[in-house]
């Protein structure tokens, strides 16, 4: 807790005493004023003029909040005064007495001026959530709020243009790619109305079921994620999910990867409601199909979710696991191998063995496919190389091979390897990227070899080594022209 919410505590729970209330008259004078006050909080320059308007009541808190210096008297009278008037005000508020919303437009400007991330609403007291009232003028209001994506640095207004009509047919269409793309670059290069974002927290607090209820009916991915932005984690995931709006759900998994403010690790209770989140979407085959070429194409960039990804997987449908193989760009190196691995090994300490050997069967076959990019254009393969896919292949060899399966296999590579000289090539390069992919399919083989029942032990951390010593005798790398192991030794320890 921080310093500052410490003392929003101290000073909410004095007042329930008595005590003077303190109206900011020139807020009120200025809300007045602009004739639509409410719709002057979604505007830059509207809340600019609504926020200076407050500096003569209220302009030490910022300063004070920040340095963390000592409340005077004069300061704790001022503070208290004024939150007896919000609280009294939250309690009070009617859209009869408010027509024009010059009031209610007051309230926010000085709780959002008091408020530091959610901190004042959870200090405030619960006889709040005994106005019905604000909760449906709150919600009213929200609900005719158009609020879209905006470029952050303009490069000019043709491409911009563009961009905004390519965000509007993907938010159409439920391109949730594309959409992810935009919500992570854009989004969050803009400011999230202070309306909006004080709205959220206070329905949150004491109306959560108005929350959800509005959260069902908003279909601008914008919007979405302005809301699921100000709220903590668990409760974003957890009201998206209540809501079973497709595109608040979809919101706040993208706000997991927020460039600016984006999560390292989950708790265990977030976790949870991710979990329960995608159960929810998985549900939904077609949605599900285009989730993964959002969230899975590349796991490197969704790190966050891959443990609770694995366990959704394991209680979900067969075809949710099929999507999300079919999802994965496979690719020749360490780029979202730990991710995958991580997805995987919470899938494999949820699952019966039977299903998953069907997984593993699955992946293999996906593998073996692809082989390391053969037959993809503007792919050199020059080195024993890994694969986002070697968790999958490692257990394959454990749970699905025998001993001698194993053995066999690895026999079959070098004896692929030792007869190569023997098969026409286009060029010496294909001939050598054709060692390299044959050296490489024995790696997971031979790391199997090496494991143990633990999955824990199933991703060694390191690049491709086993039978590189051929790569290392000067008949093999004169005979066929390849780099000692040496190299790669040195680029991996």
């Amino acid at each position: 807790m921080s310093w500052w919410s410490e003392q929003l505590k101290s000073l909410i729970a004095a007042t329930d005493g008595p005590g003077e209330e303190l109206a900011p008259a020139q807020l009120l004078a200025t809300s007045l004023s602009l004739g639509t006050p409410l719709a002057a909080l979604v505007s830059r320059e509207g809340s600019d003029s609504l926020f200076h308007a407050l500096n003569d009541d209220l302009g030490f808190v910022f300063p004070i909040r920040h340095s963390g210096q000592a409340l005077s008297d004069e300061h704790t009278r001022k503070l208290a005064g004024s939150l007896r008037w919000l609280i009294d005000g939250l309690c009070s508020w009617r859209v009869t007495d408010d027509q024009k919303g010059v009031k209610l437009a007051a309230l926010m400007v000085v709780a959002a001026r008091l408020d530091e991330e959610g901190a004042l609403w959870e200090a405030l007291p619960s006889k709040i959530s005994g106005n019905p009232d604000l909760a449906k003028g709150l919600v009213h209001v929200l609900s005719n709020l158009n609020i879209n994506f905006e470029m952050g640095f303009t490069r000019s207004p043709i491409s911009d243009g563009e961009t905004l009509d390519e965000i509007q047919i993907a938010e159409a269409e439920k391109d949730w790619a594309r959409l992810r793309q935009v919500a992570e670059d854009l989004c969050y290069s803009q400011m999230i109305p202070v309306f909006v974002s004080q709205s959220v927290r206070l329905l949150q607090r004491f109306f959560p079921n108005d929350l959800v209820a509005y959260a069902g009916t908003v279909s601008q991915v914008a919007m979405a994620m302005e809301i699921v932005t100000v709220l903590p984690i668990e409760a974003a995931l957890d009201i998206a999910t209540r809501s079973k709006s497709d595109v608040l759900e979809f919101a706040s998994v993208c706000r997991l990867f927020n460039q600016y403010t984006r999560v390292t690790v989950l708790t265990s209770a977030e976790e949870d409601a991710l979990v329960t989140l995608l159960i929810q979407a998985a549900a939904d085959a077609p949605r599900w199909t285009r989730w993964m070429k959002a969230f899975v194409a590349h796991p490197y960039r969704a790190s966050q979710m891959q443990a609770a990804l694995g366990r959704c997987l394991a209680s979900g449908d067969p075809t949710a696991m099929t999507d999300y193989l079919d999802a994965l760009v496979l690719q020749a190196n360490f780029l979202g191998r730990e991710e995958v691995g991580a997805c995987l090994l919470a899938f494999a300490q949820n699952t019966p063995l039977a299903r998953r050997q069907e997984v593993w069967r699955q992946a293999f076959e996906r593998w073996s496919n692809w082989n390391y990019g053969e037959g993809q254009k503007n792919t050199i393969h020059n080195e024993i190389s890994l694969s986002n896919l070697d968790f999958a292949i490692v257990a394959y060899s454990m749970e699905c091979q025998t001993e001698e399966e194993r053995n066999a296999f690895i026999a079959d590579c070098l004896d692929k390897v030792g007869r190569a000289e023997h098969t026409w090539y286009s060029s010496q390069g294909v001939f050598q990227e054709y060692l390299y992919r044959t050296l490489s399919r024995i790696q997971p083989f031979a790391h199997a070899q090496s494991s143990t029942s633990d999955p824990n032990t199933w991703l060694w951390n390191k690049n491709g080594g086993c039978f590189c010593h051929l790569l290392n005798e000067p008949f093999w790398r004169l005979r066929f022209h390849l780099r000692k192991y040496d190299d790669y030794a040195a680029r991996n320890s």
